[in-house]
């Protein structure tokens, strides 16, 4: 989950559900619930990350019906799983995620511009959030160039990339908001409908203000290197000093 501070509207008693917990559970969740996958499949899908181990609150279950009763759960969290689901089950996977909460949960997902430059095979959509309602673009028409292919192994190649990317660039590459009652949603026939000019200028601008911010970081970061070493040099000749000092000492001593 890349914006647990979206999450706004839990209180103290509500009972929470987290859908597809995989590597990264919600620590308020009451209760765990994921499909059943062969281990190789799970890793797969859970983007190659380890599984945190769950204690017993996790339920495995299969088919597209949750095994829960209507409005069991005041809130439902489902982060990272929406991506996953084919285009035959995603009506009854929202009517399920709102059939089960009594008042709405949260959403979060890899949004269309990370598509375009990681292309994930085992997600099924480009989505994009545009005034409350999910646009949905299937992948299936969408024919992936061996570029992406060429990417996503070097963006995998080192685990602190990626980490750097996504952490830094989060508000472009993922999206997450909190649904009450009911989640509205489009399939659309073309992709262009996912990206308007404003949204790419917008991202323009996230860039350039993001890049000024972490190059301020990284130089703040290197003025603090510079003046940490800087301390262990004057603490060395201060040390060597001292030592000299002592020898000095001895000397008149005797």
């Amino acid at each position: 989950m890349f914006f647990p501070e979206k999450i706004t509207s839990i209180v103290s008693t509500d009972f929470v559900l987290d859908i597809g917990p995989g590597s990264k559970p919600f620590e308020r969740a009451d209760v765990f619930i994921d499909k059943k996958f062969n281990k190789n499949d799970a890793f797969e899908q859970s983007g190659f990350a380890i599984p945190e181990r769950i204690n017993e609150k996790l339920i495995y279950f299969d088919g597209n019906h949750f095994p829960f009763m209507d409005g069991q759960f005041d809130y439902v969290v489902c982060s990272h799983v929406i991506e996953h689901v084919p285009e035959e089950d995603l009506g009854i996977f929202i009517k399920e995620l709102e059939r089960i909460s009594k008042k709405g949960g949260y959403l979060e997902y890899p949004n269309v511009f990370y598509e375009l430059v990681n292309f994930q095979p085992v997600h099924r959509w480009f989505i994009k959030n545009r005034e409350d309602t999910l646009l949905l673009f299937s992948k299936s028409n969408y024919a992936e160039s061996v570029f992406p292919r060429i990417f996503r192994k070097l963006f995998y190649a080192s685990k602190t990339h990626t980490q750097f990317i996504f952490r830094n660039y989060r508000e472009i590459f993922f999206e997450g908001f909190e649904w009450h009652n009911e989640i509205k949603y489009k399939i659309v026939n073309n992709i262009e409908d996912l990206v308007t000019e404003a949204e790419i200028k917008k991202i323009e601008k996230q860039l350039l203000n993001q890049s000024s911010g972490l190059s301020k970081q990284m130089k703040a970061k290197n003025d603090l290197r510079s003046f940490i070493k800087k301390r262990k040099i004057i603490y060395r000749i201060l040390k060597k000093i001292r030592s000299i000092t002592h020898s000095i000492k001895d000397i008149f001593a005797t």
